[in-house]
């Protein structure tokens, strides 16, 4: 993915942590929102929740 780098390690350092985390990820639309997270995670994802 070109130019989101920094987001995705961002969104790996924090499902890695020990701690309990809750990740709200928020822009306008079209963006590339939902294909960061699931290019982030491949097949790792547990859940996704998504407002309309």
């Amino acid at each position: 993915m070109i130019g989101r780098k920094e987001e995705q390690t961002l969104l790996r350092d924090l499902a890695q942590s020990r701690e309990a985390e809750l990740v709200a990820v928020y822009s306008r639309r079209r963006v590339g929102k939902t294909y960061l997270v699931r290019e982030t995670f491949n097949n790792e994802i547990f859940l996704i929740f998504m407002i309309k």
